[in-house]
């Protein structure tokens, strides 16, 4: 339960531009029933079984049994403002960065559009591991662009193999990740989930994704 804590700590810290960087793995949620972020929810009147989160950015609805965090970053750079949703073998990332941030992050790092965001998001998230795991590995499976939240984005799909869990035990992770350019603002969708669970967390997933309403 600590550990929960303390990557829901460090995620609010940070900019969230490693998206993947906190895995909450199996076992990570055992017990555990505190929202860290306060928010207000309330039941979905079209979802059964669905709670809805409200922020001045964005809606969503997610399964009672998983937890959510409002994500908020702000400094001279620009903002971050987002929503995640986590559950034992999966997690959920909506982000939506203002164009002071989105410049800001394109110009550090030499992106030149959303794939190449993509691309170093996911880079970074690996690298992050190997430093847990040298013998982690990295597979890309699939390219292409969507439509997703009303705007063109690019989308990928990638495995990452023998993921330590908060026991060190070695996990298979599949993660998914579409990011577009919406008014000059860089918003994006992450996904992972382990993939022993991944058909049941893949339907949830897609029940979350068509619940999302941006506030523009």
């Amino acid at each position: 339960m600590s550990f929960i804590v303390e990557n829901l700590r460090r995620m609010l810290r940070r900019p969230p531009v490693a998206i993947f960087l906190v895995l909450v793995l199996a076992s990570c949620l055992a017990g555990y029933g505190i929202v860290y972020y306060a928010f207000t929810t309330h039941q979905s009147t079209v979802r059964e079984g669905y709670l809805r989160l409200e922020t001045d950015y964005l809606v969503i609805e997610f399964p009672k049994e998983w937890i959510a965090a409002e994500v908020s970053h702000e400094n001279e750079s620009g903002s971050i403002h987002g929503v995640q949703v986590v559950s034992a073998f999966a997690s959920v990332y909506l982000g939506i960065h203002d164009r002071e941030y989105t410049e800001f992050l394109m110009g550090k790092f030499g992106l030149t559009d959303t794939f190449s965001t993509i691309v170093y998001m996911v880079n970074d998230t690996y690298g992050s591991i190997l430093n847990r795991n040298e013998n982690a590995t990295l597979h890309f499976r699939e390219n292409k662009t969507v439509r997703v939240l009303d705007m063109q984005a690019d989308y990928t799909r990638v495995e990452i193999r023998d993921v330590p869990d908060n026991d060190d035990v070695l996990q298979n992770v599949t993660f998914i990740l579409m990011a577009g350019l919406d008014q000059r603002k860089l918003t994006y969708v992450g996904f992972y989930a382990l993939d022993k669970n991944w058909e049941e967390a893949y339907g949830e997933f897609q029940i979350m994704l068509d619940s999302i309403e941006l506030r523009r």
